[in-house]
């Protein structure tokens, strides 16, 4: 499979984007103060140029001599995605920041690391491949042909009309994370990871996704306040995603991997975007 010799790579990126921020966009991470006003059901949650997402990554599940080698704390990093641009079913433009907590060195070190960048020609329309927040690097890169945060137009009429699709996590993908360096600790990993996929992939189709029959309710803070919201939850051999039910905004909110090669792939590639900031509703 030509995935296998991508997973070689991924750990830097997803290592190095649990670190990252920067941008005079996305100076202010600070949650605002949510009030305690009745739900609202289903809003249309729009995006435009400005519009914020606030998303939780988790890195306790490190282990911590790996993860002072790789320079990342056991807790959990915050990301701040600012839209550039949004065309729905055609393409997106992102900035991001990371903030997460690391080893201090020295008692005079802030505890605090921050690394940034951004990726243009997010694809809405057909691709089936997502590029998890967890291997984004710093600085200006493309979307590599990948639905990036979303999925694309065509995955979301499959889960709603015919119930399945085909979506990669791209966690083997070669093309996201060629030329990145790997740490001599997590070749046990990917060695794993890539014995689980020879023995499953036989009879299995890893990337056949199905979604539950119905609709769920999920709680999300929209510009201040708690909604509810509609999503589809669907699952593949990798994991779970939840997908706003909204065909102009088809936002992954969560994506939980299974312990497939250990749990670093589980605890360092999922995410969840609790927050949307100055968004039309």
């Amino acid at each position: 499979m030509q995935y296998k010799r991508v997973l070689h790579s991924f750990l830097t990126a997803s290592l190095a984007a649990t670190l990252g921020l920067g941008c005079s966009a996305l100076t202010d991470i600070s949650s605002p103060v949510v009030s305690k006003t009745d739900t609202v059901k289903t809003p249309q949650l729009n995006l435009v140029p400005g519009s914020i997402l606030v998303m939780r990554q988790g890195f306790a599940g490190i282990a911590g001599s790996l993860a002072d080698k790789l320079g990342f704390g056991g807790g959990e990093g915050t990301r701040v995605i600012v839209i550039k641009r949004f065309a729905p079913g055609y393409t997106a433009d992102i900035e991001w920041k990371l903030t997460t907590k690391v080893k201090k060195l020295t008692p005079k070190d802030s505890d605090l690391r921050q690394f940034s960048g951004s990726l243009s020609g997010v694809d809405l329309l057909r691709t089936h491949k997502l590029y998890l927040p967890g291997y984004w690097q710093e600085g200006e890169h493309g979307a590599f042909g990948t639905s990036a945060l979303w999925v694309s137009e065509i995955v979301f009429e499959d889960l709603t009309k015919l119930k399945n699709t085909t979506l990669n996590f791209g966690i083997l993908d070669q093309e996201l994370y060629a030329g990145l360096k790997i740490a001599e600790d997590l070749k046990p990993v990917l060695r794993k990871l890539n014995v689980n996929i020879d023995l499953i992939g036989a009879h299995t189709d890893v990337y056949f996704m199905t979604a539950e029959p119905e609709l769920t309710d999920w709680k999300l803070v929209v510009n201040g306040k708690t909604v509810t919201v509609q999503v589809i939850k669907a699952r593949n051999w990798f994991g779970e995603i939840v997908v706003l039910n909204n065909k102009q905004n088809p936002l992954v909110l969560k994506v939980t991997l299974n312990p497939v090669g250990s749990n670093f792939l589980k605890n360092g590639l999922g995410y969840e975007i609790t927050e949307l900031r100055d968004v039309s509703n």
